[in-house]
């Protein structure tokens, strides 16, 4: 039997982290004399000193929200009808599976998608829920809350139009628009009959004006929709300020 003898070239100690714990390993350099390749040989130490605390794992990255945002940027750019679940997936770079660990199917998804957007425009959207005392305060309340609609819409338009395509074939999708639809329209009006209770704003008729302007705000979305491209910025602020003109006037 014959031995095969390895140059050493050095050795040296390192400390890897696994879930956040240390563990010391020593590594042995050697060099093949008949190839001439270099190989490492680890030997495990030991758990590593921490000096009594843990190391801190590196966070790993939310897979549903990394889902989410990867529906969205595909319906952004892509056909409601062409976003499947293992395009999902790879456009989010995990496993087909994964998706299926959170959500049943694509519409699923798409009403996860679209909750998380009602939660993260819930600040804005709710300002209407408490009449200021003031004009000031009235105004700034009204712009900031149709600046938020119509931003939802220029945003998220890959979204919103999917809902649109997906109302179409699906009753409980279009049922559910249609209520979301008449719950702002008379919220508007509710806002609006308080300012003019109060002496804030003086109108006629504030719940048909309420759902007036409602109407119009959401032609615009759906025009922008049926066009396939997002809201033009110059309109919606154009939007904004009728809004505002129509219930408080030209003066400022």
């Amino acid at each position: 039997m014959t031995f095969k003898s390895f140059y050493h070239i050095m050795a040296y100690e390192v400390t890897k982290l696994v879930n956040g714990r240390p563990y010391r390993y020593r590594v042995r350099s050697e060099r093949d004399p008949d190839t001439g390749k270099v190989r490492n040989r680890w030997t495990y130490l030991g758990r590593g000193d921490t000096g009594g605390t843990q190391v801190a794992a590196k966070p790993r990255p939310n897979a549903r929200e990394a889902l989410l945002d990867a529906l969205e940027r595909l319906l952004d750019r892509s056909d409601p009808g062409e976003v499947t679940a293992n395009a999902v997936s790879v456009e989010a770079g995990l496993a087909h599976g994964t998706f299926y660990r959170y959500f049943h199917n694509r519409v699923d998804a798409i009403h996860a998608l679209t909750a998380r957007l009602r939660e993260q425009r819930a600040v804005e959207l709710g300002l209407l829920d408490e009449p200021p005392s003031d004009v000031a305060g009235a105004r700034v309340a009204l712009r900031t809350w149709t600046a938020a609609l119509l931003h939802a819409r220029m945003q998220h338009h890959g979204l919103v139009r999917a809902l649109y395509a997906l109302a179409a074939q699906d009753a409980e999708i279009r049922n559910t628009l249609r209520e979301r639809r008449d719950s702002n329209a008379q919220r508007l009006a509710a806002w609006l009959a308080a300012l003019a209770e109060r002496g804030i704003v003086t109108l006629r008729d504030a719940e048909s004006t309420g759902a007036v302007l409602f109407s119009m705000l959401d032609g615009i979305g759906r025009e922008a929709v049926a066009a396939g491209e997002p809201l033009e910025e110059h309109r919606l602020a154009a939007a904004v300020d009728l809004v505002e003109r129509a219930v408080f006037g030209t003066s400022a």
